[in-house]
């Protein structure tokens, strides 16, 4: 990719892409269709309504980005870093986050259902009303983040760590957690453990 800072429209369906760093860059509708991700590093960058449908990113960074309306159908993440950066809006059905950093990412009303987290870092994400239905958290890092009004039926909160999380607002049905989570959500919702 050339080193310009607008590539709002254009094409990188099905290509490679190796390394690269790129800041306040606009990726507004540009296509990453089939592409190929690796060792990309983007911050500050705005991909509104760019399409990663089928695609490959790994180790990839988005700090600080935005994803209005990005369509991530059926794409997969191999241990990348989403830090502070906002997927509202964002088509995520039949996303693969394979390990990563999701760390203070917002997540707001996203429809995440049976996503996999995982072993994911994703402490301070907002999850507000998401749909993350039958999504497995095993063993992921969700300290202090929001789950209000959250739809957590079915999910797997086994062995996450969930301190400093308000689990008293979520919709918790059928919810796999552990004893630590258990002991937790008792004690917030005022009862005495032991």
């Amino acid at each position: 990719m050339s080193s310009q800072t607008n590539f709002a429209g254009r094409s990188f369906a099905e290509e490679t892409l190796l390394g690269g760093e790129y800041e306040n860059a606009l990726f507004n509708g540009v296509s990453f269709a089939s592409a190929e991700l690796k060792n990309v590093r983007f911050l500050n960058c705005n991909f509104s309504f760019a399409d990663f449908s089928g695609a490959v990113l790994t180790g990839c960074s988005f700090i600080a980005c935005t994803f209005a309306g990005a369509n991530f159908f059926a794409c997969e993440l191999h241990d990348c870093r989403m830090n502070g950066s906002s997927l509202c809006g964002a088509e995520l059905a039949g996303v693969n986050w394979y390990g990563g950093q999701y760390r203070d990412t917002v997540f707001e009303s996203c429809d995440l259902r049976r996503s996999d987290f995982s072993g994911a870092d994703a402490a301070g994400a907002n999850f507000t009303e998401a749909n993350l239905s039958r999504c497995n958290f095993r063993n992921a890092r969700l300290a202090g983040a929001i789950l209000k009004n959250a739809d957590l039926t079915q999910a797997d909160l086994r062995g996450a760590d969930v301190s400093r999380t308000d689990l008293r607002f979520a919709k918790l049905k059928k919810t796999k957690i552990d004893l630590e989570a258990a002991v937790l959500l008792a004690t917030q919702l005022g009862c005495e453990v032991g």
